[in-house]
Formats: structure tokens, C-alpha cells, sequence
């Protein structure tokens, strides 16, 4: 669910009271654009992207493994 909420969190608190409402990709967004660190920015959306498609391919393979043993009877 953190993943999804930028833009309200953008338009309603920008992340405060003190970093209280900070999710993954605001903190990205912030370090990019607020603070001008573009390499740690681009840094913190590519690592956050790959534990996003890793977690999708864990997902996907648990779901294929309980289809077939659905079908097997097991």
C-alpha cells in the first residue's frame, strides 16, 4: 500500500510532520528533485523497483506451485 500513496501524500503533507508520513517513493522523489541528489535519488527508484519486480516473481511462482497442486489433488 506504501507503494501507491505518493500523490496524496505529496499534495496533503509532503512527507511531515517530520518524515512521519515518508514513504519509499517520496523519499525517492524528495532526495531527487527537493535536495538535488539525483544519483542517490535515481539510486533509492531502482533498488526500490527491483524489490518491487522481486517481490512480483516470488508471488507469481507461489501462485503457479498452488495451481498445480490444486490440479495434481494434493
Amino acid at each position: 500500500a506504501a507503494l501507491k500513496v505518493f500523490a496524496p501524500i505529496y499534495v496533503l503533507t509532503r512527507g511531515g510532520p517530520e518524515s512521519s508520513t515518508l514513504v519509499p517513493s517520496y523519499y525517492s522523489f524528495l532526495n531527487f528533485f527537493d535536495k538535488s541528489k539525483v544519483g542517490y535519488g535515481a539510486a533509492v527508484a531502482t533498488v526500490l523497483t527491483l524489490v518491487i519486480v522481486a517481490v512480483a516473481l516470488v508471488i507469481q511462482l507461489l501462485q503457479a506451485r498452488s495451481e498445480r497442486r490444486e490440479e495434481e489433488g494434493v
